[in-house]
Protein backbone atom coordinates (compact mmCIF):
# COMPACT_ATOMS: atom_id res chain seq x y z
CA UNK A 1 0.00 0.00 0.00
CA UNK A 2 1.11 3.22 -1.26
CA UNK A 3 1.84 6.30 1.85
CA UNK A 4 -0.22 8.24 0.17
CA UNK A 5 -3.25 5.95 0.26
CA UNK A 6 -1.98 5.15 4.07
CA UNK A 7 -2.33 8.68 5.34
CA UNK A 8 -5.66 9.11 3.28
CA UNK A 9 -6.85 6.06 5.41
CA UNK A 10 -6.02 7.57 8.13
CA UNK A 11 -6.89 11.16 7.55
CA UNK A 12 -10.82 9.63 7.46
CA UNK A 13 -10.33 8.02 10.63
CA UNK A 14 -12.15 4.86 8.75
CA UNK A 15 -10.70 1.34 8.88
CA UNK A 16 -11.00 0.49 5.54
CA UNK A 17 -10.54 -2.69 4.71
CA UNK A 18 -7.66 -2.60 1.09
CA UNK A 19 -6.63 -5.58 -0.39
CA UNK A 20 -2.78 -4.75 -0.86
CA UNK A 21 -0.50 -6.70 1.01
CA UNK A 22 1.92 -3.99 3.20
CA UNK A 23 4.72 -2.97 0.89
CA UNK A 24 2.97 -3.23 -2.58
CA UNK A 25 2.19 -0.52 -4.38
CA UNK A 26 -0.88 0.38 -5.73
CA UNK A 27 -2.44 -0.98 -8.89
CA UNK A 28 -2.63 1.94 -11.08
CA UNK A 29 -5.86 2.86 -12.52
CA UNK A 30 -7.50 2.27 -15.56
CA UNK A 31 -8.23 5.92 -17.18
CA UNK A 32 -11.12 7.84 -16.73
CA UNK A 33 -13.07 7.66 -19.43
CA UNK A 34 -13.93 10.72 -22.01
CA UNK A 35 -16.97 12.78 -21.50
CA UNK A 36 -19.82 14.86 -23.52
CA UNK A 37 -19.51 12.74 -27.16
CA UNK A 38 -21.07 14.84 -30.04
CA UNK A 39 -21.25 14.31 -33.52
CA UNK A 40 -22.17 16.61 -36.01
CA UNK A 41 -22.60 15.25 -40.16
CA UNK A 42 -22.68 18.16 -42.95
CA UNK A 43 -22.82 16.01 -46.23
CA UNK A 44 -20.89 13.13 -45.70
CA UNK A 45 -18.31 14.62 -43.42
CA UNK A 46 -18.69 13.54 -39.74
CA UNK A 47 -17.24 15.61 -36.77
CA UNK A 48 -16.84 14.54 -33.06
CA UNK A 49 -16.26 16.04 -30.30
CA UNK A 50 -15.90 15.37 -26.82
CA UNK A 51 -14.33 16.48 -23.41
CA UNK A 52 -11.52 15.14 -22.10
CA UNK A 53 -10.64 13.10 -18.86
CA UNK A 54 -9.19 15.30 -15.94
CA UNK A 55 -5.86 13.45 -16.64
CA UNK A 56 -5.16 13.06 -20.29
CA UNK A 57 -4.91 9.94 -21.53
CA UNK A 58 -2.03 8.24 -23.75
CA UNK A 59 -4.83 7.86 -26.40
CA UNK A 60 -8.14 7.92 -27.45
CA UNK A 61 -10.20 4.67 -29.26
CA UNK A 62 -12.77 5.80 -31.28
CA UNK A 63 -15.19 2.65 -31.92
CA UNK A 64 -18.50 2.44 -34.33
CA UNK A 65 -20.40 -0.37 -34.47
CA UNK A 66 -24.06 -1.45 -36.23
CA UNK A 67 -25.91 -1.93 -33.11
CA UNK A 68 -25.81 -0.40 -29.35
CA UNK A 69 -22.06 -0.95 -27.94
CA UNK A 70 -21.42 -2.48 -30.83
CA UNK A 71 -17.78 -1.94 -32.45
CA UNK A 72 -18.14 -4.57 -35.52
CA UNK A 73 -17.65 -1.75 -37.89
CA UNK A 74 -14.21 -0.75 -37.05
CA UNK A 75 -12.02 1.05 -34.32
CA UNK A 76 -9.18 3.97 -34.72
CA UNK A 77 -6.66 4.60 -32.48
CA UNK A 78 -6.01 8.68 -31.74
CA UNK A 79 -3.27 10.54 -29.64
CA UNK A 80 -3.72 12.10 -26.64
CA UNK A 81 -3.87 15.67 -28.00
CA UNK A 82 -7.18 15.53 -30.24
CA UNK A 83 -10.17 16.33 -28.56
CA UNK A 84 -11.98 16.34 -32.36
CA UNK A 85 -11.86 14.30 -35.38
CA UNK A 86 -13.31 14.55 -38.68
CA UNK A 87 -13.64 11.84 -41.02
CA UNK A 88 -14.43 12.82 -44.48
CA UNK A 89 -16.68 10.81 -47.26
CA UNK A 90 -18.24 8.45 -44.80
CA UNK A 91 -20.60 5.89 -46.54
CA UNK A 92 -24.42 6.39 -46.07
CA UNK A 93 -25.58 4.77 -42.70
CA UNK A 94 -26.21 4.24 -39.30
CA UNK A 95 -23.60 3.93 -37.07
CA UNK A 96 -23.38 4.07 -33.06
CA UNK A 97 -20.35 5.59 -31.82
CA UNK A 98 -18.30 5.77 -28.49
CA UNK A 99 -14.83 6.99 -27.56
CA UNK A 100 -12.53 5.14 -24.27
CA UNK A 101 -9.23 6.38 -23.31
CA UNK A 102 -6.40 4.71 -23.25
CA UNK A 103 -2.80 4.24 -20.96
CA UNK A 104 -0.28 2.14 -19.77
CA UNK A 105 -3.27 0.05 -17.39
CA UNK A 106 -5.61 -0.84 -20.25
CA UNK A 107 -8.96 1.11 -21.31
CA UNK A 108 -11.61 2.95 -19.90
CA UNK A 109 -15.13 2.17 -19.60
CA UNK A 110 -17.26 3.73 -22.76
CA UNK A 111 -18.06 7.53 -23.06
CA UNK A 112 -21.54 7.87 -23.82
CA UNK A 113 -22.50 6.55 -27.35
CA UNK A 114 -23.71 8.88 -30.19
CA UNK A 115 -25.74 7.52 -33.00
CA UNK A 116 -24.61 8.86 -36.05
CA UNK A 117 -27.19 8.97 -39.57
CA UNK A 118 -24.74 9.78 -42.69
CA UNK A 119 -26.75 10.36 -45.93
CA UNK A 120 -30.25 9.26 -46.81
CA UNK A 121 -30.25 6.61 -44.43
CA UNK A 122 -33.10 4.46 -43.30
CA UNK A 123 -34.83 6.19 -40.40
CA UNK A 124 -34.35 4.71 -36.77
CA UNK A 125 -37.19 5.10 -33.95
CA UNK A 126 -37.51 7.51 -31.57
CA UNK A 127 -36.09 7.04 -28.07
CA UNK A 128 -38.91 5.02 -26.03
CA UNK A 129 -40.17 8.05 -23.32
CA UNK A 130 -42.25 7.69 -19.95
CA UNK A 131 -40.11 5.06 -18.55
CA UNK A 132 -41.38 3.99 -15.31
CA UNK A 133 -40.34 1.41 -12.54
CA UNK A 134 -41.96 0.01 -9.80
CA UNK A 135 -41.30 -2.33 -7.15
CA UNK A 136 -42.71 -4.85 -4.92
CA UNK A 137 -39.84 -6.74 -4.11
CA UNK A 138 -38.49 -9.07 -5.50
CA UNK A 139 -40.77 -8.16 -8.40
CA UNK A 140 -39.65 -5.35 -10.55
CA UNK A 141 -42.32 -4.14 -13.43
CA UNK A 142 -41.82 -1.60 -16.14
CA UNK A 143 -44.29 0.60 -18.48
CA UNK A 144 -43.03 3.06 -21.30
CA UNK A 145 -44.34 4.35 -24.48
CA UNK A 146 -43.23 3.86 -27.99
CA UNK A 147 -43.98 3.34 -31.71
CA UNK A 148 -44.44 -0.36 -32.93
CA UNK A 149 -41.43 -1.82 -33.29
CA UNK A 150 -39.79 -4.53 -31.02
CA UNK A 151 -38.03 -3.30 -27.98
CA UNK A 152 -34.79 -4.08 -26.57
CA UNK A 153 -34.31 -4.16 -22.36
CA UNK A 154 -31.11 -2.92 -21.03
CA UNK A 155 -30.14 -2.80 -17.51
CA UNK A 156 -26.63 -2.86 -15.90
CA UNK A 157 -24.97 -2.10 -12.50
CA UNK A 158 -24.01 1.55 -13.73
CA UNK A 159 -25.91 4.12 -15.59
CA UNK A 160 -25.51 2.91 -19.21
CA UNK A 161 -24.48 -0.19 -18.61
CA UNK A 162 -25.39 -3.39 -19.85
CA UNK A 163 -23.57 -6.34 -17.64
CA UNK A 164 -27.06 -7.53 -16.49
CA UNK A 165 -29.05 -7.29 -19.20
CA UNK A 166 -29.68 -6.70 -22.95
CA UNK A 167 -32.11 -8.64 -24.90
CA UNK A 168 -34.79 -8.53 -27.10
CA UNK A 169 -38.21 -8.51 -25.45
CA UNK A 170 -40.58 -7.73 -28.47
CA UNK A 171 -43.16 -5.81 -29.09
CA UNK A 172 -44.75 -5.08 -25.93
CA UNK A 173 -44.77 -1.76 -23.79
CA UNK A 174 -44.26 -3.58 -20.61
CA UNK A 175 -42.74 -5.98 -18.13
CA UNK A 176 -43.00 -7.28 -14.58
CA UNK A 177 -40.83 -10.32 -12.93
CA UNK A 178 -38.93 -11.04 -10.22
CA UNK A 179 -35.62 -9.88 -9.64
CA UNK A 180 -32.13 -10.36 -7.69
CA UNK A 181 -31.71 -8.05 -5.10
CA UNK A 182 -29.40 -4.85 -5.95
CA UNK A 183 -29.30 -1.84 -7.79
CA UNK A 184 -30.42 -1.71 -11.05
CA UNK A 185 -29.76 0.45 -13.71
CA UNK A 186 -32.49 0.23 -16.50
CA UNK A 187 -33.71 1.38 -20.18
CA UNK A 188 -35.16 0.63 -23.22
CA UNK A 189 -34.49 1.29 -27.14
CA UNK A 190 -37.03 0.40 -30.00
CA UNK A 191 -35.38 -1.96 -32.97
CA UNK A 192 -37.34 -1.25 -36.75
CA UNK A 193 -36.02 -2.37 -40.31
CA UNK A 194 -33.46 0.20 -40.31
CA UNK A 195 -31.44 -0.99 -36.53
CA UNK A 196 -31.92 0.26 -33.06
CA UNK A 197 -33.34 3.91 -31.65
CA UNK A 198 -31.62 5.59 -29.08
CA UNK A 199 -32.39 4.44 -25.61
CA UNK A 200 -34.69 6.35 -23.01
CA UNK A 201 -33.50 7.89 -20.08
CA UNK A 202 -32.51 5.53 -17.08
CA UNK A 203 -35.04 4.61 -14.34
CA UNK A 204 -32.81 3.55 -10.99
CA UNK A 205 -34.84 0.56 -9.81
CA UNK A 206 -33.69 -0.45 -5.99
CA UNK A 207 -34.63 -4.06 -4.94
CA UNK A 208 -33.97 -5.06 -1.40
CA UNK A 209 -31.04 -2.77 -0.99
CA UNK A 210 -31.30 0.71 -0.04
CA UNK A 211 -32.15 4.00 -2.19
CA UNK A 212 -28.75 6.32 -2.78
CA UNK A 213 -27.65 8.83 -0.44
CA UNK A 214 -28.94 12.31 -1.22
CA UNK A 215 -27.28 15.55 -1.70
CA UNK A 216 -23.52 14.17 -1.10
CA UNK A 217 -21.39 17.33 -0.10
CA UNK A 218 -18.39 18.64 1.00
CA UNK A 219 -16.70 21.60 2.68
CA UNK A 220 -12.57 22.07 2.48
CA UNK A 221 -10.60 24.42 5.66
CA UNK A 222 -6.52 23.58 4.89
CA UNK A 223 -6.51 19.98 5.20
CA UNK A 224 -9.82 19.45 7.12
CA UNK A 225 -12.47 17.51 4.56
CA UNK A 226 -15.91 17.34 5.79
CA UNK A 227 -18.61 15.32 4.15
CA UNK A 228 -22.33 15.60 4.50
CA UNK A 229 -25.16 13.44 3.14
CA UNK A 230 -29.21 13.14 3.59
CA UNK A 231 -30.66 9.95 4.38
CA UNK A 232 -32.85 8.72 1.42
CA UNK A 233 -36.40 8.17 2.16
CA UNK A 234 -37.34 4.90 4.23
CA UNK A 235 -35.73 2.71 6.67
CA UNK A 236 -31.74 3.57 7.37
CA UNK A 237 -29.23 1.61 5.74
CA UNK A 238 -27.64 -1.15 7.94
CA UNK A 239 -24.16 1.44 7.18
CA UNK A 240 -22.78 3.05 4.52
CA UNK A 241 -19.48 2.31 2.23
CA UNK A 242 -17.46 5.43 1.63
CA UNK A 243 -15.68 4.70 -2.07
CA UNK A 244 -12.76 6.87 -2.97
CA UNK A 245 -10.90 7.39 -5.37
CA UNK A 246 -8.06 8.58 -7.70
CA UNK A 247 -10.32 9.46 -10.96
CA UNK A 248 -13.88 9.66 -11.00
CA UNK A 249 -16.08 5.94 -10.79
CA UNK A 250 -12.79 4.71 -9.31
CA UNK A 251 -12.49 3.55 -5.66
CA UNK A 252 -9.09 2.59 -5.57
CA UNK A 253 -7.94 4.79 -2.23
CA UNK A 254 -10.47 2.88 0.30
CA UNK A 255 -13.62 2.08 0.78
CA UNK A 256 -14.68 2.59 4.42
CA UNK A 257 -17.31 1.54 6.07
CA UNK A 258 -19.62 4.22 8.06
CA UNK A 259 -22.48 3.16 10.27
CA UNK A 260 -25.53 3.75 9.04
CA UNK A 261 -26.93 6.42 11.42
CA UNK A 262 -23.85 8.75 10.29
CA UNK A 263 -25.16 11.99 8.29
CA UNK A 264 -21.48 13.59 8.65
CA UNK A 265 -17.79 12.72 8.65
CA UNK A 266 -14.80 15.18 9.27
CA UNK A 267 -11.48 13.80 8.45
CA UNK A 268 -8.47 16.20 8.99
CA UNK A 269 -4.74 16.18 8.03
CA UNK A 270 -6.18 14.92 5.04
CA UNK A 271 -3.14 14.78 2.01
CA UNK A 272 -2.79 17.08 -0.81
CA UNK A 273 -4.43 16.40 -4.03
CA UNK A 274 -7.95 15.48 -5.81
CA UNK A 275 -10.24 12.63 -4.52
CA UNK A 276 -13.25 11.14 -5.84
CA UNK A 277 -16.15 10.19 -3.22
CA UNK A 278 -19.74 8.50 -3.47
CA UNK A 279 -21.35 6.80 -1.03
CA UNK A 280 -23.57 3.75 -0.85
CA UNK A 281 -25.95 2.04 1.60
CA UNK A 282 -25.87 -1.36 2.33
CA UNK A 283 -27.42 -4.11 3.97
CA UNK A 284 -27.56 -8.07 3.90
CA UNK A 285 -28.78 -7.93 0.77
CA UNK A 286 -25.64 -6.02 -0.54
CA UNK A 287 -24.79 -2.40 -2.19
CA UNK A 288 -27.34 -0.06 -3.14
CA UNK A 289 -26.70 2.62 -6.05
CA UNK A 290 -24.06 5.46 -5.64
CA UNK A 291 -24.90 8.86 -4.34
CA UNK A 292 -23.64 11.95 -6.81
CA UNK A 293 -20.18 11.64 -6.81
CA UNK A 294 -17.75 14.53 -5.25
CA UNK A 295 -14.40 15.95 -6.76
CA UNK A 296 -12.87 16.86 -3.15
CA UNK A 297 -9.71 19.22 -3.90
CA UNK A 298 -7.06 19.48 -0.92
CA UNK A 299 -4.44 21.84 -1.26
CA UNK A 300 -3.34 23.77 -4.26
CA UNK A 301 -5.73 24.04 -7.36
CA UNK A 302 -4.06 22.31 -10.39
CA UNK A 303 -2.88 24.76 -12.66
CA UNK A 304 -5.57 23.46 -15.51
CA UNK A 305 -8.82 23.16 -13.52
CA UNK A 306 -11.11 25.32 -11.56
CA UNK A 307 -13.50 24.42 -9.10
CA UNK A 308 -16.71 26.74 -7.47
CA UNK A 309 -18.20 24.79 -5.04
CA UNK A 310 -19.79 27.42 -3.14
CA UNK A 311 -18.57 25.49 0.10
CA UNK A 312 -17.66 28.22 1.98
CA UNK A 313 -21.04 29.56 1.79
CA UNK A 314 -23.33 28.83 5.33
CA UNK A 315 -25.76 26.10 4.75
CA UNK A 316 -29.78 27.72 4.35
CA UNK A 317 -27.95 31.02 4.38
CA UNK A 318 -29.71 34.35 3.46
CA UNK A 319 -30.25 35.72 -0.25
CA UNK A 320 -27.49 34.77 -2.63
CA UNK A 321 -26.07 37.74 -4.26
CA UNK A 322 -22.18 37.10 -4.89
CA UNK A 323 -19.46 34.37 -4.71
CA UNK A 324 -15.85 34.61 -5.39
CA UNK A 325 -13.67 31.57 -5.03
CA UNK A 326 -10.65 30.27 -7.34
CA UNK A 327 -10.19 33.47 -9.42
CA UNK A 328 -14.24 33.53 -10.81
CA UNK A 329 -17.28 35.17 -9.34
CA UNK A 330 -20.55 34.06 -9.69
CA UNK A 331 -23.51 36.63 -9.70
CA UNK A 332 -27.08 36.07 -9.04
CA UNK A 333 -28.52 37.74 -12.36
CA UNK A 334 -32.40 36.60 -11.99
CA UNK A 335 -34.26 34.46 -9.39
CA UNK A 336 -34.65 33.56 -6.01
CA UNK A 337 -31.12 32.07 -4.82
CA UNK A 338 -30.16 31.36 -1.57
CA UNK A 339 -26.78 30.02 -0.18
CA UNK A 340 -25.24 27.04 0.74
CA UNK A 341 -24.03 24.58 0.60
CA UNK A 342 -24.49 25.03 -3.09
CA UNK A 343 -26.78 27.53 -4.42
CA UNK A 344 -30.47 26.76 -4.23
CA UNK A 345 -33.58 28.04 -6.27
CA UNK A 346 -36.83 27.88 -4.71
CA UNK A 347 -40.61 28.33 -6.16
CA UNK A 348 -42.40 29.20 -3.37
CA UNK A 349 -45.98 29.85 -4.88
CA UNK A 350 -45.43 26.83 -7.71
CA UNK A 351 -48.21 27.69 -9.96
CA UNK A 352 -46.34 29.07 -12.81
CA UNK A 353 -42.29 28.09 -13.84
CA UNK A 354 -39.62 30.12 -12.41
CA UNK A 355 -36.24 30.70 -14.34
CA UNK A 356 -33.16 31.43 -12.32
CA UNK A 357 -30.11 33.11 -13.74
CA UNK A 358 -26.56 32.95 -12.77
CA UNK A 359 -23.57 34.71 -14.34
CA UNK A 360 -20.03 33.52 -14.55
CA UNK A 361 -16.79 35.84 -14.91
CA UNK A 362 -13.19 35.41 -14.27
CA UNK A 363 -12.24 38.01 -11.36
CA UNK A 364 -9.31 39.37 -13.78
CA UNK A 365 -11.56 39.81 -16.24
CA UNK A 366 -10.04 37.37 -18.98
CA UNK A 367 -11.07 34.20 -20.99
CA UNK A 368 -11.90 30.83 -19.80
CA UNK A 369 -13.67 28.09 -20.89
CA UNK A 370 -16.59 26.13 -18.30
CA UNK A 371 -16.59 22.47 -18.63
CA UNK A 372 -19.19 21.49 -16.63
CA UNK A 373 -22.06 22.04 -13.93
CA UNK A 374 -24.04 19.88 -11.36
CA UNK A 375 -27.44 20.51 -11.46
CA UNK A 376 -29.96 19.54 -8.53
CA UNK A 377 -33.80 18.63 -8.28
CA UNK A 378 -35.17 17.74 -5.58
CA UNK A 379 -38.49 15.85 -7.52
CA UNK A 380 -38.79 17.29 -11.43
CA UNK A 381 -36.40 17.50 -13.77
CA UNK A 382 -34.35 20.36 -14.41
CA UNK A 383 -34.67 22.31 -17.67
CA UNK A 384 -31.83 24.57 -18.28
CA UNK A 385 -29.37 26.83 -20.74
CA UNK A 386 -26.15 27.45 -20.87
CA UNK A 387 -24.73 30.57 -23.07
CA UNK A 388 -21.58 31.88 -23.72
CA UNK A 389 -20.56 35.65 -23.93
CA UNK A 390 -17.15 36.63 -26.03
CA UNK A 391 -17.03 40.71 -25.66
CA UNK A 392 -20.54 40.97 -25.64
CA UNK A 393 -21.44 38.61 -28.31
CA UNK A 394 -22.88 35.10 -27.81
CA UNK A 395 -20.59 32.42 -29.34
CA UNK A 396 -22.97 29.24 -27.74
CA UNK A 397 -25.92 28.52 -26.07
CA UNK A 398 -26.90 25.37 -25.07
CA UNK A 399 -30.15 24.30 -23.83
CA UNK A 400 -31.35 20.32 -22.35
CA UNK A 401 -33.12 19.55 -19.50
CA UNK A 402 -31.75 16.96 -16.54
CA UNK A 403 -34.26 13.93 -15.42
CA UNK A 404 -35.32 13.71 -12.15
CA UNK A 405 -32.20 13.42 -10.08
CA UNK A 406 -33.95 11.64 -7.30
CA UNK A 407 -32.27 14.25 -4.80
CA UNK A 408 -28.51 13.95 -6.32
CA UNK A 409 -26.38 15.81 -8.50
CA UNK A 410 -25.97 15.51 -12.20
CA UNK A 411 -23.39 16.23 -13.77
CA UNK A 412 -24.18 18.73 -17.06
CA UNK A 413 -20.78 18.60 -19.63
CA UNK A 414 -21.29 21.46 -21.76
CA UNK A 415 -20.47 20.39 -25.28
CA UNK A 416 -18.53 24.10 -25.95
CA UNK A 417 -16.27 23.12 -23.24
CA UNK A 418 -13.21 23.88 -25.35
CA UNK A 419 -14.95 27.97 -26.39
CA UNK A 420 -13.10 30.55 -24.84
CA UNK A 421 -15.54 32.93 -23.27
CA UNK A 422 -15.32 35.60 -20.79
CA UNK A 423 -19.26 35.38 -19.10
CA UNK A 424 -21.38 32.20 -19.36
CA UNK A 425 -24.99 32.25 -18.21
CA UNK A 426 -26.76 29.46 -16.77
CA UNK A 427 -30.42 29.37 -16.45
CA UNK A 428 -32.35 26.94 -14.51
CA UNK A 429 -36.12 26.01 -14.74
CA UNK A 430 -38.19 25.17 -11.45
CA UNK A 431 -40.83 23.59 -12.95
CA UNK A 432 -44.70 24.73 -12.52
CA UNK A 433 -45.91 21.75 -10.01
CA UNK A 434 -49.31 22.56 -8.01
CA UNK A 435 -50.59 19.30 -7.96
CA UNK A 436 -48.07 18.16 -5.77
CA UNK A 437 -48.85 19.27 -2.20
CA UNK A 438 -45.49 17.23 -0.78
CA UNK A 439 -43.44 19.16 -3.15
CA UNK A 440 -43.24 21.91 -0.96
CA UNK A 441 -41.32 24.92 -2.41
CA UNK A 442 -39.40 22.45 -5.24
CA UNK A 443 -35.48 23.14 -4.81
CA UNK A 444 -33.44 23.17 -7.45
CA UNK A 445 -29.60 23.96 -7.09
CA UNK A 446 -25.99 24.82 -8.72
CA UNK A 447 -22.94 23.23 -7.55
CA UNK A 448 -19.64 22.51 -8.65
CA UNK A 449 -18.78 24.71 -11.66
CA UNK A 450 -15.68 23.22 -12.98
CA UNK A 451 -13.80 25.89 -15.77
CA UNK A 452 -10.52 26.26 -17.26
CA UNK A 453 -8.70 29.68 -17.54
Amino acid sequence: MSMHAVRLARALLLTAVVTNAPGAAWAQPSPAPPVALTAAVAGGTVTLRWLSPLYLPAAYVVEAGSGPGLADLGTTTLGSAPTTVTVPAAPAGNYFVRLRAAGPAGVSTPSNEVIVTVGAACELPAAPTALTASVVAPVLSLQWSGGSGRFQLEAGTAPGGTDVVNADVGPVTSLAGAVSAGAWFVRVRERNACGFGPPSPDVLASVGVPAPPLNLRSSTIGTTVTVRWDAAAGPLPAAYALEVGSAPGLRDLAVAPLAGSMVSLTAPGVPSGTYYMRLRGSTAAGLGAPSNELAVTVGPTPTHLAVVTFNSLAPNGPAFTTHSETGYTVDAIAGPWTSGPSLLSRNPDRLTPLDSELRVTATGGGPFTLVSARLYSSVTPIPYVLRGVLNGVTVYTVAGTVPNTFGNYATVANPNGDTLVDAVYLTVTNPAIPTCPTCTNNPVGVDDLVLRP
